[in-house]
């Protein structure tokens, strides 16, 4: 029988490394804005080593259908989640955060199936307005 690796190895592998990358840029912001990244990464780094710890026990473990060869189907779904992602980035970068976050919500609940209409842009709206609120007008913070 043919060992296959779990995919939460991979999963929790992954997390742990863009939480490392995360933590190393978050050290170069000033000391105050720079507790809540390094606090993300942390948290991130110890969920990805549970992940990773059970997936190595799912891999080692002698049920069949606790592994099963990483399938391209499966994999296709968080690449292109990813890419979703990256794209709003991007977006950030050109079109500045809010329009930005205008585009990126309504094109992530429809990858995620939410079709409802009125679901959708009352979320958009709501999540919006209370990033505004909370950066614009009570933390008074530029947003890029």
């Amino acid at each position: 029988m043919k060992k296959h690796l779990h995919a939460d190895v991979i999963a929790g592998g992954i997390m742990i490394v863009f939480a490392l990358i995360w933590g190393k840029t978050a050290l170069g912001f000033p000391e105050i804005p720079r507790r809540f990244p390094l606090f993300v990464s942390v948290a991130f780094i110890f969920l990805g080593a549970i992940i990773l710890i059970g997936g190595i026990r799912k891999t080692n473990s002698n049920d069949e259908k606790a592994v099963s060869p990483i399938s391209w189907t499966k994999f296709k779904y968080v690449i292109a989640g990813f890419a979703i992602i990256a794209g709003y980035a991007f977006l950030m970068g050109t079109i500045h955060f809010f329009p930005a976050t205008l585009i990126f919500v309504p094109a992530m609940m429809l990858y995620l199936r939410i079709r409802n209409p009125i679901q959708i842009v009352l979320t958009d709206l709501a999540l919006n307005g209370f990033l505004y609120w909370m950066f614009i007008i009570m933390l008074k913070i530029k947003l890029p």
